[in-house]
This record gives structure tokens, C-alpha cells and sequence, in this order.
């Protein structure tokens, strides 16, 4: 029997496609997080043959999971958990890292980011998109706590040591105390992670501003330049654009 007939030549050609479009959304998603790596001393083959295996991952992830669940807003929350907790495990078995430091806050953001550029770029199937606008989680970074902070009932991780009921919520001079929260690089419980995605998406469901905490992500990280950035934050970086955000 013919393999090559047009119709299968034209369903491996959109399968490739699709592969190294998602191949695309993970390795700009990469970007977000490379400069919070500590990595040991390796070659940059051992790093790219890394990248390409955390790839693999998350595009089963999403392929096999994530595109397959029959109802994303009650299933999304413990499959996200699972692929999380996945990442974080592949890296720290790599021993590519100093002290074998990996942390769900960086598996959160390769993997949010992946989600919010197959979004962006429209690589979801039709018939979940809605569905999973609406259950996706906010990648969490510098900005995103910033802005997070200035909404009432946001829970975020702070520091060792910092006393909560010390802390006035809001803006003052263009300023607030990000010295106060973990980075989000440093995030490593994930019920931490999930508390924060629970109360942001109950504060802004009392708004009829927003859809979704998805869509506040995107004005919020559109109105980036409005925003000073805290000496505190600069551990995180300054995040340019979601296409090159570091």
C-alpha cells in the first residue's frame, strides 16, 4: 500500500509543523527563565541536549494531556501540578545545576509561557480554545507581581522572616516593596504557586474587566512601561518583550 499518497504526505507535513511550531513557543518560553539558571560548569551541547529533552516533555505534555482533557477547568489544575513537578524533577536529575537547584517557579514559567505563545500564535485546536483561555494559569515573573500586588486578596510568598502584617499593599511613588516577596525564580512550593493563581483568579472574577486571568496577564505585561521597577527586582531582570524576555 502506498504511504505517499498527497493526503499523507500533506498530514505528516502539518504534523512536522505543528511539532516545530511548538518547538518555537518552548524555546522562546526558554528565554524567559535562561537567566535565572545557575548552571554547573557544561558544555553548550549538554545544555542544548537538555532543552531539547525538557522539549520532549512538555510537548508529550501537551499533545497527550493537556489537548486531550475532556473538561480543562476542573482537570487543568492537577494535570498542570504533575508536568510541573516533572520539569522540576528532569532538571534536578540532569545535575546540570549548582546544588541541583531547580524550583517549581522556574517550571512554572517554561511551561506558562509555552502555553501562552501556542495561544498566541493560535496552535490550539478550535474546539478548546475557550476552555483553555480560561483555565490557563498567568506566567509569574517581576512584572506580574508588581501589578499582582496592587490588586486587594492576591496572596504572594514572601521572604523568611517578613512579617505580612508589615506590608501596605499598593503603590507609593511609583514604588513597591518587592523586597518584601520571593522571587519568583525562587517559588519552590507549589501549593505557594497555586494560592496565588486561586486568589488572583477570585479578585479578578469580581471584575467584569477581564475574561480571564490570562487576559489580565496580557494588558497588565502590555502596560510593563508604565511601571518602575523596584532595585530589588533586579535579580529577575528586566522583562523587554515576551518574545525576549530572559
Amino acid at each position: 500500500m502506498n504511504q505517499n499518497t498527497p493526503e499523507t504526505v500533506n498530514a505528516r507535513f502539518k504534523k512536522d509543523l505543528h511539532k516545530e511550531a511548538l518547538k518555537i513557543c518552548a524555546g522562546l518560553a526558554y528565554g524567559d527563565l535562561r537567566r535565572t539558571l545557575d548552571f554547573n560548569d557544561v558544555s553548550d551541547k549538554e545544555k542544548l541536549d537538555f532543552r531539547e529533552k525538557m522539549y520532549g516533555l512538555i510537548f508529550e505534555w501537551i499533545n497527550d494531556k493537556l489537548f486531550s482533557l475532556t473538561d480543562p477547568q476542573s482537570e487543568f489544575k492537577r494535570s498542570h501540578e504533575e508536568i510541573c513537578g516533572m520539569i522540576k524533577k528532569e532538571a534536578v536529575s540532569s545535575n546540570l545545576f549548582k546544588n541541583n537547584k531547580f524550583t517549581i517557579g522556574q517550571a512554572q514559567k517554561w511551561l506558562n509561557m509555552t502555553l501562552k505563545n501556542i495561544l498566541i500564535f493560535n496552535l490550539c485546536p478550535d474546539k478548546m480554545s475557550d476552555k483553555l483561555i480560561s483555565s490557563l494559569h498567568v506566567p509569574v515573573d517581576s512584572i506580574i507581581i508588581k501589578k499582582a500586588w496592587q490588586l486587594d486578596e492576591v496572596e504572594l510568598p514572601l521572604k523568611n522572616g517578613v512579617n505580612p502584617h508589615l506590608i501596605t499593599r499598593g503603590v507609593h511613588k511609583g514604588r513597591t516593596r518587592l523586597d518584601c516577596f520571593l522571587p519568583w525564580s525562587q517559588w519552590d512550593d507549589y501549593d505557594d504557586y497555586l494560592e496565588f493563581q486561586t486568589t488572583l483568579r477570585k479578585r479578578l472574577g469580581s471584575s467584569s474587566d477581564y475574561s480571564s486571568t490570562i487576559e489580565w496577564e496580557f494588558k497588565a505585561f502590555n502596560q510593563k512601561q508604565d511601571i518602575t521597577i523596584a532595585a530589588s527586582d533586579a535579580n529577575d531582570g528586566m522583562v523587554e518583550d515576551f518574545l525576549q524576555r530572559e
